[in-house]
């Protein structure tokens, strides 16, 4: 791709195709009006509950997808630095849903993966490997997408590892053990699996997920119930 000179003109090549190599999400608000009223309004807000933003797929002509929406399961501290040197163990995170399953459509997972793949383990709650999808790097953009269909329910985990002589690792940063709320049906903690007791073949059992300090850079796709 040709960089133009012109910043502005770079980042709308950059946005438009990224629109056209797959669905994206937008957040988007707005409150206009005068600070007094803004004051009165947030003491409205704060006596009725909190504003709470939903993400949804658009396609590259702006449409929504209404059926599918995007969970960023990343850590969002300000300040905390992605880890691209930790050994390779499969990684990810532990369920603990309030409602009902999550139907996953796809994992996207960011890496500095450049050969190999990246798999991606669906481990149920009695610790067999019920699904296990593969695919190679994205040499674009640091963020590969791994397609799946399966529903994810209580205490199941998802984790991601590297594989076939992969150069570079999952993207990760500093967490703490202790579940975090992603939203309204979900919370999760950083898990992983140490590979010696680990072979990584759909149907194993006994699988020994424990949670860990390392938050996988991870996004769900899910189906919107």
């Amino acid at each position: 791709m040709r960089v133009r000179n012109d910043l502005l003109n770079y980042f709308n090549e950059m946005n438009a195709f990224m629109q056209s190599m797959r669905p994206c999400t937008i957040n988007t608000f707005r409150i206009d009006g005068f600070d007094k009223r803004i004051r009165a309004m947030k003491q409205e807000m704060a006596d009725v509950g909190k504003v709470q933003t939903e993400p949804y797929m658009i396609d590259k002509f702006g449409n929504v997808i209404d059926n599918r929406v995007l969970l960023n399961l990343s850590l969002t501290t300000d300040g905390a630095d992605e880890i691209a040197n930790a050994v390779n163990y499969p990684r990810g995170y532990f369920f603990k849903l309030r409602k009902h399953p999550i139907k996953l459509l796809s994992i996207q997972v960011k890496s500095t993966l450049t050969t190999g793949q990246i798999v991606a383990y669906i481990i149920d709650n009695t610790g067999t490997i019920v699904a296990k999808e593969g695919t190679n790097p994205n040499q674009l953009t640091q963020w590969t997408t791994i397609p799946t269909n399966i529903e994810i329910r209580q205490n199941y985990a998802i984790l991601v590892d590297v594989q076939n002589g992969g150069t570079g690792t999952v993207l990760m940063k500093s967490d703490s053990t202790t579940f975090r709320q992603i939203s309204e049906n979900c919370s999760i903690a950083s898990s992983y699996i140490h590979k010696k007791t680990f072979n990584g073949n759909v149907g194993d059992k006994d699988a020994q997920v424990e949670q860990n300090s390392f938050a996988v850079e991870m996004i769900l796709e899910i189906e919107n119930s």
